[in-house]
């Protein structure tokens, strides 16, 4: 039981370092490139992204 609650543990803290690492390498890629312009439709983009992702799990059953 010893053995499975390290592997849990190990998975987790791989798991949310790779996420971390993941997030904070974008943000600083995106705050390299300039959105002044387009900046105040970036919530209306991400709404119709999440959106179109889940009409595509509808769509293919997920």
């Amino acid at each position: 039981m010893f053995g499975v609650a390290t592997v849990a543990i190990l998975f987790g803290i791989a798991t949310k370092t790779t996420m971390l690492c993941t997030v904070a390498i974008g943000y600083k890629g995106t705050s390299l490139a300039l959105f002044r312009t387009s900046e105040k439709y970036m919530h209306g983009l991400a709404g119709s992204v999440i959106l179109v992702i889940g009409i595509r799990m509808l769509y293919w059953g997920w």
